[in-house]
């Protein structure tokens, strides 16, 4: 997984362009609206990132249950460095 991406934003706007082309394919889209397709490759990605945030986020929520969850600070800081 990459660090510093947001990958339930980045799944969002997957599954938000899957809708979109489901759509055009039933004819439900306006001229207007721009149709992004995706291809088998990039829906077979999206469908093992999911699972992969899936995975890391269960064991995130077991490590806190049981409190062996351990917050790493140099990690908080360079993500705020992002917003400073």
């Amino acid at each position: 997984m990459i660090e510093g991406v947001n990958l339930s934003r980045l799944i969002g706007q997957a599954l938000e362009l899957d809708k979109k082309e489901r759509k055009a394919q039933r004819g439900e889209v306006s001229k207007k609206e721009p149709v992004v397709s995706l291809s088998e490759a990039a829906r077979e990605a999206q469908r093992i990132d999911s699972e992969e945030l899936t995975q890391k986020l269960e064991r995130i929520k077991k490590e806190i249950s049981n409190g062996t969850y351990e917050v790493n600070a140099d990690k908080i800081v360079e993500g705020l460095k992002k917003f400073i």
